[in-house]
């Protein structure tokens, strides 16, 4: 994986869990987040 993929999948799990402490959220939004979260990390393993 290049660097600056796996720079941005980087910024944005770490936007994503900047989401899911602000709790205001609804638990779909939350769901939302954490589905997002998850296919950041899979992407990430199957490519390293």
């Amino acid at each position: 994986m290049p660097e600056e993929v796996e720079a941005r999948l980087r910024k944005l799990a770490l936007e994503l869990a900047h989401i899911l402490s602000d709790d205001v959220l609804t638990s779909r939004q939350t769901a939302l987040v954490e589905t997002a979260r998850e296919s950041i990390e899979e992407v990430y393993r199957k490519n390293n």
